[in-house]
């Protein structure tokens, strides 16, 4: 399995989450528009099928040093990926 996804907060729960499984998952922080690029890379030249969530999750929502809130009394920021500008 190749997930992405450009939270390194959700990827970290993503790779605890799938710990059980090793080497048969593979975590990468990067958007999804990446998969070409990324199939190169790890020499894979298909794929068996694609499952994509494009969503906000509740975590985000819910942690109001996120920024992605208006219910909550902290600035917006509203990144996924908090280490880019």
């Amino acid at each position: 399995m190749l997930g992405f996804d450009l939270d390194s907060q959700a990827l970290a729960l993503a790779r605890e989450t799938l710990a059980p499984y090793g080497k048969r998952v593979i975590l990468v922080q990067a958007s999804y528009l990446s998969l070409l690029e990324t199939m190169q890379h790890l020499g894979w030249d298909a794929v068996d099928g694609i499952v994509i969530d494009l969503g906000v999750s509740s975590m985000q929502l819910d942690t109001p040093e996120r920024g992605f809130s208006f219910n909550h009394d902290a600035p917006l920021d509203m990144r996924f990926n908090r280490e880019l500008d």
